[in-house]
């Protein structure tokens, strides 16, 4: 009415936004700045600093903040800008069938990336728990590793190995066992393993480990006995322990058929014998595939790293004060660094767990914004229609009915946006999950308790909004004009 043109009034518009952009993005560097210990812990890195931050990420980001701010901006402008004058003049934007579909259009993308992303948490965090707490074939917990000196003589085997029956000697200790080897350090020795009679050969990962390997990680030994403890190098015929894929692949059908037979060892094949066949573990990760594994006894090699030693159940700080003076006394020249074979295990999986993490910030953020859009949404579709909420409140219609009146449309989108996305998400996820040859199953109840949470969060958030958006005197919104 003033005479403003119609690009006067989009330019000012997308500057206006522009502006707001700019405004929430200087604020939200000193935020950076307060938040960034809390993402440093959720992504397991360290972030830099503002001042380490180079001079054109500061022009980018500011480049960024303006291409949003248009982007933002530029439909709601040219919109608003396109609306009759007298009906702005009296606040009553002019309504149309476009209008509703970009909304609907909005608010199903945001329900569509709030339900895939939710879903693609639960199901990493699942796959995630199954890493850290499934079933590895071998008891991890309470076990801790403590690197030795490496004195690869026949005196220094001797040495450690009367090392290591001092320490079995304490009372906080059930079991340790000297080897060169450990659960997430197992695949560098690999040897061919021949079964003479059968002619059949597997290549097999070699654990150089003493007698006690098995019982100080319970390992189930399905046949014989673990490894000949009095073994040495002078042995004429030194016996092996196999696990149960090696016992298969070798042509044996049971275990107790292995027990005493002589097979090849390595590309030597120097004879060896069977003494014992153990059910199958994890040697690293789940991401591995099953292998066949062969133990040998250290003092054919007389090498070795780490003692693992396996805590009884009681005090940890009172076992580790233990565990460390005993050390001063046996190893006084070698420092006591130890690392507990859960905690090590769990470093396996680094990349998983801050996708986990990831994946939980993002879905914080995606719900967020579902709940503004809703919240916008529903505030909006109640002002352009408080004339009509006012007589239907004059008529006699109860909250319930404006709670359904109102709340439908988005129920619908809801349950649009759930037939779409849960075929998407699970495709998705199953692809990804192919990357492991460990893996969850995706069931019902995988999507059953997370949508019903988000549906209760859905009918909730309307609920509020609506009760507070009709509370007011209809009669007010009759005579407004």
């Amino acid at each position: 009415m003033m005479g403003s043109s119609r690009s006067q009034i989009i330019s000012q518009l997308i500057a206006e936004y522009m502006t707001t952009m700019l405004i929430a993005v200087t604020i939200s560097l000193p935020i950076y700045v307060l938040l960034s210990p809390i993402f440093e812990e959720i992504f397991m890195r360290k972030l830099p600093s503002l001042t380490a931050l180079p001079f054109s990420f500061y022009i980018l980001l500011f480049l960024f903040a303006c291409i949003v701010g248009l982007l933002a901006g530029i439909y709601p402008a040219i919109k608003l800008s396109g609306n009759d004058i007298l009906q702005s003049v009296k606040n009553k934007f002019t309504q149309g069938n476009g209008k509703q579909a970009v909304r609907r259009v909005l608010i199903f993308t945001q329900f569509a990336v709030a339900v895939i992303i939710l879903m693609a948490t639960i199901i990493i965090s699942k796959q995630i728990n199954l890493f850290i707490n499934g079933e590895l074939g071998y008891n991890k917990e309470s076990v801790l590793n403590v690197q030795v000196p490496r004195d690869w003589t026949e005196q220094g085997l001797k040495k450690m190995e009367t090392t290591r029956d001092e320490f079995q000697r304490l009372p906080q200790i059930e079991s340790i066992s000297l080897s060169y080897e450990i659960p997430g350090f197992i695949g560098g020795n690999n040897q061919i393993l021949i079964n003479t009679k059968s002619e059949k050969t597997v290549h097999s990962k070699i654990i150089m480990s003493d007698s006690y390997f098995a019982k100080t990680y319970q390992i189930p030994l399905l046949a014989g006995h673990f490894l000949n403890p009095n073994s040495s190098q002078n042995d004429q015929n030194p016996d092996v322990v196999i696990n149960k894929e090696a016992l298969l692949a070798l042509g044996f059908t049971k275990a107790e058929e292995a027990i005493g037979r002589t097979i090849g060892f390595g590309e030597a094949n120097v004879p060896v014998m069977i003494s014992g066949v153990t059910a199958d573990f994890v040697p690293n990760s789940m991401n591995d595939e099953a292998t066949a594994i062969a133990w040998i006894n250290i003092s054919r090699s007389a090498q070795f790293r780490f003692l693992s030693i396996r805590l009884k159940d009681g005090s940890l700080s009172s076992s580790m004060e233990a565990l460390e003076k005993k050390w001063k006394e046996l190893l006084p020249d070698a420092p006591f660094e130890y690392q507990f074979t859960d905690d090590r295990i769990q470093k396996l999986y680094e990349t998983e767990l801050q996708l986990q993490r990831a994946s939980q910030v993002a879905t914080i953020a995606s719900l967020l914004i579902v709940a503004l859009g809703i919240i916008g949404l529903i505030t909006l579709s109640i002002n352009l229609r408080n004339k009509e909420v006012g007589v239907r409140k004059v008529l006699g219609a109860s909250l319930m009915h404006l709670i359904l009146l109102f709340s439908k449309e988005f129920y619908l989108i809801f349950i649009l946006a759930l037939l779409v996305t849960i075929p998407a998400s699970y495709v998705m996820m199953n692809v990804w999950l192919q990357n492991y040859n460990n893996r969850i199953v995706i069931d019902v109840v995988t999507y059953l308790l997370p949508l019903g949470f988000l549906a209760l969060l859905l009918g909730t958030l309307i609920v509020g909004i609506i009760y507070r958006a009709t509370k007011f005197n209809p009669i007010e919104k009759l005579r407004d004009e």
